[in-house]
């Protein structure tokens, strides 16, 4: 069975030459980079500025909201978490910068960017635009629920208050509807004790009519 075999000094020389060769080629396609404007960035040191619209971490200015839930209904993935509480008519929680008027408490409200998927849908049908897309996008955590947002500011007493409004203001309608019902009462019986008084008068009145007949 034929063999080649091959001289040892033109191996060399061969290897010589493939890595000269190499060298220069390795060579020819840096410089053309030299000069050039690099492409990365340094991160963190350098960012790079984000085109408008960017949807990243949500925020909400809790100030303007109204308890409205229409992000909670809007949010594909149920994300969003608000407890309310409705105010009595006579309780006053001011208005929106936008002019609404403010008619429930938030003990509660609360994001979960680690389920959010980005669409913004929740955004857009907020009437006083209280909740938007931040281009924060630098909220990494090790653990999952450092990224449970809460955005409502009122401490437990401020809870406890509400509630105790909200519970006086109901047995206050109790108390009036009780009332009221009793004054119906009250005065149905009276429009019926003067029906039969009424209708007894009759009676008597005709009784004499038939007596005074009888005897003419």
């Amino acid at each position: 069975m034929p063999t080649t075999t091959t001289s040892p000094v033109k191996d060399y020389f061969g290897n010589i030459a493939k890595a000269v060769s190499t060298t220069f080629s390795a060579w020819t396609t840096a410089s053309r980079h030299i000069f050039t404007r690099s492409a990365t960035v340094q991160y963190p040191r350098e960012k790079s500025e984000l085109p408008d619209r960017t949807r990243h971490r949500l925020h909400v200015v809790i100030e303007d909201c109204i308890g409205c839930l229409q992000c909670e209904r809007a949010c594909p993935v149920d994300c969003i978490k608000i407890d309310t509480i409705k105010s009595p008519k006579d309780v006053d929680l001011g208005k929106a910068s936008s002019g609404n008027p403010i008619n429930f408490w938030l003990p509660s409200f609360t994001i979960d960017m680690a389920k959010c998927c980005y669409c913004a849908l929740c955004t857009y049908p907020c009437p006083t635009e209280c909740i938007v897309m931040t281009p924060n996008y630098e909220f990494s955590s090790g653990e999952i629920t450092d990224h449970v947002y809460q955005f409502s500011q009122m401490s437990e007493e401020e809870i406890a208050e509400a509630e105790r409004l909200v519970e006086e203001d109901r047995k206050k309608k109790a108390e009036e509807k009780r009332r009221k019902a009793e004054e119906e009462a009250k005065k149905k019986a009276e429009e019926e004790a003067k029906k039969e008084a009424g209708e007894e008068r009759a009676e008597d009145s005709s009784e004499t009519q038939d007596d005074q007949e009888g005897e003419a």
